[in-house]
């Protein structure tokens, strides 16, 4: 069994591809085996009369064979653990 590791490529970004921030997963869903994710942003729009209005937007939608899903899922868990405390040891 071989221990080589798949070819990297580099990545490049020629269309400057904007970061997107979001805090609210909209919407999720399967449809012809491709998963749907609509990620939005709350945002906080002054209106004339002082107060703030909340309004939710559609930040980014995201269509994703399975196995990128998979990858994807299993670095967000890395990740989250990362920003997990861990559990407190109970004293006996």
């Amino acid at each position: 069994m071989s221990d080589a590791k798949p070819a990297q490529y580099p990545i490049t970004d020629p269309h400057n591809v904007q970061v997107t921030f979001a805090n609210e997963v909209m919407g999720i869903g399967v449809f012809n085996g491709v998963v749907n994710v609509t990620l939005g942003v709350a945002r906080f729009t002054p209106q004339l009369d002082g107060t703030v209005d909340p309004d939710r937007v559609v930040a980014a939608r995201l269509r994703l064979d399975l196995p990128t899903a998979i990858i994807l899922r299993d670095q967000l868990n890395q990740q989250i653990a990362l920003l997990t405390p861990p559990p407190s040891v109970a004293a006996n």
